[in-house]
């Protein structure tokens, strides 16, 4: 695959997993106010973390992989060469005297990756401050992130229907295993996001030789 073709990729993924993780923050916090298309205006504001996390994690994960491929492919270059330039679109030259070109590749930077891994903490916090309630009776069955992750169910639990989260408008649950899930694929993805931010900003060989040189001038030229 050439350079261009998969830097479309990327860019495409990169707005896809942008619409989807606003669309499900913003009903979160109660917005009835969405990108336009699919949104989760249906959706209880709690169920929707639910929806926001199974359809923008695997959208992150393609990203992290991506962008992580991209840096393998470019070790010798500086932090904004290792990231694909958005739509194929050449600003200016990173390395210019204006920087345009390094502040449109941070920008990309927050907007594809950095902002939505930052949501992916929220909706797993308002996850965990949702109620889970039988379906029979309406009755709670677990408030709060202990008794999501504390108060066991069997593993037939996943096979039934007894359980709803959210109360009315909500999604069929299965309590302890959910929870467990959504919490080792959250810690997974974070895991490798922190791994790809530190090899985009590990110093090159080059690097380490400016810093050599800056280190080695004279007392007396310095002075």
């Amino acid at each position: 695959m050439d350079k261009s073709t998969f830097t479309k990729i990327w860019s495409v993924v990169g707005l896809a997993l942008c619409y989807v993780t606003l669309n499900a923050v913003l009903r979160t916090q109660g917005s009835e106010v969405f990108a336009s298309g699919v949104d989760f205006s249906e959706v209880e504001r709690f169920s929707a973390t639910i929806y926001g996390m199974v359809l923008s994690l695997p959208l992150l994960a393609c990203m992290i992989w991506l962008t992580g491929f991209y840096i393998a492919r470019h070790p010798e270059q500086p932090s904004y060469y290792r990231l694909p330039s958005a739509f194929n679109l050449q600003v200016q030259d990173p390395s210019s005297e204006y920087r345009l070109g390094k502040h449109y590749q941070r920008f990309f930077l927050w907007m594809f990756l950095i902002l939505p891994t930052l949501a992916q903490v929220h909706l797993l916090r308002k996850f965990f401050t949702g109620t889970v309630f039988a379906r029979q009776g309406g009755e709670p069955h677990a408030v709060g992130w202990k008794e999501h992750l504390l108060q066991s169910e069997p593993l037939s639990v996943i096979f039934s229907n007894k359980y709803l989260y959210g109360g009315e408008g909500g999604v069929t649950f299965f309590p302890f295993w959910e929870p467990w899930f959504f919490l080792i694929c959250e810690g997974i993805v974070m895991f490798f996001f922190l791994k790809m931010i530190y090899r985009l900003y590990q110093k090159t060989p080059s690097d380490k030789q400016k810093v050599g040189k800056a280190n080695s001038v004279n007392p007396a030229e310095k002075a």
